[in-house]
């Protein structure tokens, strides 16, 4: 796949984390994109880069192009979400899912190069898609 170039509307359950976060300069990010803060602390596209931290899944659309990093904020989520898998597998329920190869994307690992944990896959579905829960990520503090 590739990152979302429009609104993506994911299923979600149950209740939900929403907060604010200052966005990185010169960057638009979709709603239902997976959101990263990046080394400075600025939410940005989730992509498999050293650095980042997984922050949630976009709740709206932000624009920021053009604009300084923090000029502007998004809103992110985080609880029990269907998202859009790849080389999923019952095996892999109960574990830790990282972001893929774009910002819509978790992987069980595999062409993952920095293991960005995004959360626990609850319900596997199919080798391309999950319920996950982004709030469980054992050892990392939840936002």
């Amino acid at each position: 796949m590739a990152n979302l170039t429009a609104d993506l509307q994911l299923d979600f359950r149950g209740e939900i984390r929403i907060q604010k976060l200052p966005m990185l300069t010169n960057i638009k990010i979709f709603k239902g994109a997976l959101v990263v803060y990046d080394a400075a602390g600025f939410a940005a596209n989730g992509s498999d880069i050293a650095g980042v931290k997984f922050a949630g899944i976009a709740n709206e659309t932000v624009d920021n192009t053009g604009g300084a990093s923090g000029a502007k904020s998004i809103e992110v989520a985080n609880g029990e979400y269907k998202l859009t898998g790849s080389s999923l597998e019952q095996a892999d329920a109960g574990r830790l899912v990282y972001i893929g190869a774009d910002n819509q994307t978790v992987t069980d690992g595999t062409g993952a190069t920095n293991d960005i944990p995004v959360g626990t896959l609850i319900e596997f579905l199919s080798a391309t898609s999950g319920w996950v829960n982004t709030l469980a990520i054992p050892g990392v503090a939840s936002t």
